[in-house]
């Protein structure tokens, strides 16, 4: 006889069977754990039903929305872009970064939604390529010196690319 994982006689020797042809006590375990666990909620909603109404959403009001940039990429949210190799994810993020910086919207057709200081790891480029997109971005869509100096002063670069030290924070 065989014991299992709780010291309880399961099968016959020399087989994986359980005990019973036909799995029985497996069935009634399993039968009794779902009723504990049924019981142990009873009268309790496992979602607050009121709170997640979609009438609430529906005749309430707007709920403020905090864009990074408007009507395309919200504040404190994950996001992702993707595109086969070669697409111009880098210099999209890259011009995305510079418009938050110095809050220009020509950079990348939205309008940013707010302005500050930005930081981005470059993981897969290294300085000598990031100076030459960045001077690209300034030369093409920056007009004013104001603009100029926001990027200069609120974009942080950080390339990561081949970096055997880890990185500055």
């Amino acid at each position: 006889m065989t014991l299992n994982s709780g010291g309880q006689e399961w099968g016959n020797p020399g087989t994986r069977e359980p005990p019973g042809n036909d799995f029985d006590d497996i069935r009634r375990e399993a039968e009794g754990r779902a009723s504990q666990e049924k019981d142990q909620f009873k009268g309790e909603s496992v979602i607050d039903t009121e709170k997640h109404r979609a009438g609430r959403l529906i005749s309430g009001p707007q709920l403020p929305i905090e864009w990074l940039l408007v009507y395309s990429l919200m504040v404190k949210v994950v996001g992702f872009i993707v595109g086969a190799a070669g697409a111009g994810k880098s210099q999209y993020v890259l011009q995305m970064l510079a418009a938050i910086a110095s809050k220009t919207a020509s950079l990348v057709g939205f309008e940013p939604g707010t302005h500050g200081r930005v930081v981005y790891l470059a993981a897969e480029e290294d300085e000598r390529i990031l100076q030459k997109r960045l001077k690209n971005i300034t030369r093409e869509f920056i007009t004013t010196d104001e603009q100029q100096g926001a990027i200069e002063n609120n974009l942080f670069v950080i390339p990561t690319c081949g970096a055997a030290r880890p990185i500055p924070f």
